[in-house]
This record gives structure tokens, C-alpha cells and sequence, in this order.
């Protein structure tokens, strides 16, 4: 019995198969414009519309790893972040996922994220919308980061 499950055992695991990484990249920090409005209550009153260049003030780089163990999934390295994102849509040169998500102002946030390997290009849209006492507002940015392929 005790040999049966040691073969068990061994056809088991020369079996398994191995990640292998398909894709792995960093990106520089994204570069990017922002707008935003604000509305101020009672009166309607505009007091803020401003496009304004770059968010991020850091110069942490951006590294994805696209692996044939999550076929769904791409693994999102930034700063403090290492998360395993659930990609929206993708096919062998394009990667896509998003955030969307309600926020505590009467609003929501929504983010998307794309990669293109042929372009080695990241895009980052994001922004939020609110609604509170004082005032509603919106907020779009877009960015962009260049990528390098690791080997």
C-alpha cells in the first residue's frame, strides 16, 4: 500500500506543471494630465476647474509579470502594491483591467489600466466623482508610462 501511494505521489508531481512567465515588464512612473471641477453649494458657484500636469511625485517603477498559471490575471508590482489583478479582457498583445468602486462622498472611483506588448505602453484613466454638503465635483486624469522588457 505504501509503495501504491508513494507512486501516486511521484506520477503526481512530475506531472505538475510549472508557472512559466510569459510576460514580465517595468514600466517608468506614469507621466499624465488631470482635470477637475468642483461646484461649490448653495449657489453653483465654480471655484475650482483646473488641468494640471503629473500626480505621481515619486519615481517608483511599475513591474507586471503575465504567467501561464493565471491565464486571468496579471501581477500589478508599484511601490508598496503587489497585487494579482483579474484582468477585464486580454489576448497575446493586450492586457486589460479596471477598478470601479463607490466612494464615501456619494460618488464612485473607476480606474482602467491597459498594456500594450508590441507598443510596451502602459495607459492608467482614472477618477472619481462627489456629492456631499459642500459641493459636487469631478476629477479625470490619464497617464502614460513606457515600458522595457525583462528576459
Amino acid at each position: 500500500m505504501k509503495k501504491l501511494i508513494f507512486i501516486f505521489f511521484l506520477i503526481l508531481f512530475s506531472t505538475a506543471s510549472y508557472a512559466e512567465i510569459v510576460i514580465r515588464v517595468i514600466c517608468d512612473s506614469p507621466k499624465g494630465k488631470s482635470i477637475s471641477h468642483l461646484i461649490i453649494k448653495p449657489d453653483n458657484e465654480v471655484i475650482f476647474n483646473v488641468f494640471s500636469d503629473d500626480k505621481y511625485l515619486d519615481d517608483d517603477k511599475i513591474e507586471l509579470i503575465y504567467d501561464s498559471n493565471n491565464p486571468n490575471h496579471i501581477q500589478f508590482i508599484w511601490g508598496t502594491t503587489n497585487e494579482l489583478k483579474k484582468l477585464s479582457g486580454y489576448n497575446e498583445n493586450f492586457f486589460h483591467w479596471r477598478l470601479f468602486d463607490k466612494n464615501y462622498a456619494n460618488g464612485f472611483y473607476w480606474g482602467d489600466w491597459s498594456f500594450s506588448l508590441p507598443n510596451l505602453i502602459l495607459t492608467h484613466a482614472k477618477g472619481h466623482t462627489n456629492d456631499d454638503s459642500l459641493g459636487s465635483g469631478i476629477v479625470s486624469e490619464i497617464f502614460y508610462s513606457k515600458c522595457k522588457r525583462i528576459e
